[in-house]
């Protein structure tokens, strides 16, 4: 009986992880679909309605007055990570200028090794032989995509852009993990939206262009803010109770192939077989750890 339980519950969290992997793929479309809005004034829609919605569900499941409640190292742990949450979305909203949505999802996987990186400086959590060679071919990979135009590079700033937005999610990892024994992590997470919302209004242009983004843009934001923030992050926390950290990881790689599915369906961009090399290639670079320490678990 037991067995079949935790069977059941294995199921699922594939389930939510495949799902999580979606719904990310997802945010990165609506981000592609609104590259031509103001970019800071429509980061800050997506950052607002993801504060709502987060608030919203807090309210249902714990009360709001709990939020105050934060101690004072909560709350310069929730600025912090508010902090790299705007510098995420904004490296995102760059990067997919220049970027399709399967590229942008390629890139955004190279978060684990900035997370390994920046958890050895400040964590002294010594990186694996498996992270350097993940670090070989998803470089390899990077290299590719700067072969010459009209090969199916990818755009330079792009590449830039991505890799800045991986860094910013991954400081916000790092630094959540730094002091999560100190912590209540739902807390921070709202507070850090909370903070965030009118935080990034002080980026130059910001709230001025929130009077020209069109209603199509405001649902693009809410689409984004609900998919990417609120829907893909609740798939994940349900998925690591009965699946470990790095299967997840392995199962969200995934999202750069929805993304390059989807991009191909709603904008005809299809990927040249230089593209989809360098790909595979990062994909393979950055599954490598996560596998790695899915087999040493075993």
């Amino acid at each position: 009986m037991r067995a079949s339980v935790d069977a059941g519950g294995s199921v699922k969290a594939v389930v939510y992880t495949v799902a999580a992997a979606f719904f990310a793929a997802v945010f990165l479309l609506a981000f592609r679909a609104a590259r031509d809005a103001p970019r800071a004034s429509f980061v800050a829609l997506v950052i607002g309605f993801a504060a709502l919605t987060n608030l919203a569900w807090v309210g249902r499941h714990r009360r709001v007055t709990a939020i105050v409640a934060l101690t004072r190292r909560e709350l310069w742990v929730a600025l912090a990570i508010a902090v790299f949450t705007i510098a995420g979305n904004l490296s995102v909203a760059w990067s997919i200028t220049s970027l399709g949505s399967g590229q942008a999802a390629t890139i955004a996987q190279t978060e684990i090794f900035f997370v390994a990186i920046t958890a050895w400086i400040g964590l002294g959590e010594r990186p694996s032989g498996w992270l350097v060679l993940g670090v070989l071919l998803a470089a390899a990979g990077i290299l590719l995509t700067r072969l010459p135009a009209g090969t199916g590079s990818f755009a330079l700033a792009g590449v830039l852009w991505g890799l800045a937005a991986a860094l910013a999610f991954a400081m916000i990892l790092v630094v959540a993990r730094g002091s999560a024994r100190h912590i209540d992590v739902e807390r921070v997470n709202s507070v850090r939206l909370v903070i965030a919302a009118p935080l990034i209004l002080l980026t130059p242009g910001a709230a001025a262009g929130l009077a020209d983004l069109s209603l199509q843009m405001w649902l693009l934001a809410a689409v984004a803010a609900v998919a990417g923030p609120v829907t893909s992050r609740l798939f994940q926390l349900y998925a690591v109770k009965s699946l470990a950290a790095a299967t997840v990881k392995l199962g969200m790689l995934t999202c750069a192939v929805f993304a390059y599915v989807l991009d191909a369906a709603l904008f005809g961009r299809i990927p040249t077989a230089t593209e989809m090399i360098a790909a595979i290639l990062i994909l393979c670079g950055t599954g490598v750890p996560a596998a790695a320490r899915r087999w040493r678990a075993r």
